[in-house]
């Protein structure tokens, strides 16, 4: 599709205000006519008759040739300056290349998007993924222990089986097994913008893949599986910090015992609750978390 280019005011120019009706609906027919046909302005007196309909169509074209609107050729008419406001055929062909050109890209970056998509949801192992189904109706999910967390990153533009495009280690690689195993491993990781690496590598640095994977699988409970892990991004840094690991040198010392609730991680001591949006999320469990408590040794 094109477009014709009208000035705003166009009606009361002093050319145009004095035409009769015909004549105006002519003028704008044939200038939507030649936008549409590319003729770059160009009225064949044989294709007069098919650009409107309009009584007395002859007299209207010699008003618009004696109003200055109007060119007359060899074999018809030509809309005077049409090209000063309008593009010509070469540059509308052009503009229609580039936009089909770019529909294409569009169209197999979405096909190439699904295919991964299927393709991860293959590959999952069917009985981990009904051991997380099963979990999730009677129970809590057990996931992998957490590895030992580094700052140390190589390339934040990882692949799923453990090595960065760049030949790198991928950083994620054990966040990236943890939620395969825990059951989304079809969640994909499409990231394009560095910034989105930058937060989920501050979030791993700070929580951890185990408090990670839990806040995962606890929003895919309430809203669904996501397309890509950016979803879970802002449920990531809502997150408390958690405690030091036990025998660490900050590792807090409990004067209470662990309460045992299946909802308290007993290293973190942080429980599952509901928080203002009805979402789980993890807060100090009031029973055995020092920070209620007030015991540290």
């Amino acid at each position: 599709m094109t477009w014709v280019r009208l000035d705003d005011r166009f009606p009361s120019h002093r050319k145009v205000a004095l035409l009769s009706d015909r004549a105006f609906r002519l003028y704008v027919s044939a200038l939507c006519w030649s936008s549409e046909n590319l003729t770059e302005g160009k009225i064949h007196d044989r294709e007069l008759t098919v650009v409107a309909r309009v009584r007395g169509m002859k007299a209207a074209a010699k008003e618009l040739e004696g109003a200055q609107l109007w060119d007359r050729v060899d074999d018809g008419w030509v809309i005077h300056d049409y090209l000063e406001y309008n593009p010509d055929r070469n540059r509308v062909q052009e503009e229609r290349e580039r936009n089909a050109a770019r529909q294409k890209a569009w169209r197999e970056r979405q096909r190439e998007e699904r295919e991964a998509k299927k393709a991860a949801r293959e590959d999952s192992p069917k009985i981990e993924s009904n051991a997380v189904t099963n979990a999730s109706r009677n129970g809590a999910v057990t996931l992998p222990p957490p590895p030992a967390r580094s700052t140390s990153y190589g390339s934040t533009a990882g692949e799923a089986g453990g090595e960065a495009a760049s030949g790198l280690p991928d950083p994620f690689a054990d966040l990236k097994k943890a939620l395969a195993t825990a059951g989304l491993g079809a969640v994909a990781w499409d990231i394009r913008k560095h910034s989105d690496w930058q937060r989920i590598k501050t979030q791993l640095d700070r929580l951890g893949v185990e408090l990670m994977v839990r806040a995962a699988v606890n929003s895919s409970r309430a809203q669904g599986e996501p397309a890509t892990v950016t979803a879970w991004i802002t449920r990531w840094q809502s997150l408390a910090d958690p405690a030091p690991a036990p025998g660490s040198r900050d590792s807090p010392a409990y004067d209470t015992p662990h309460c045992g609730d299946i909802d308290c991680h007993p290293d973190t001591r942080l429980r599952e609750v509901e928080d203002d949006d009805g979402l789980p999320a993890l807060t100090p469990c009031k029973k055995c978390h020092p920070a209620t408590q007030g015991a540290r040794k």
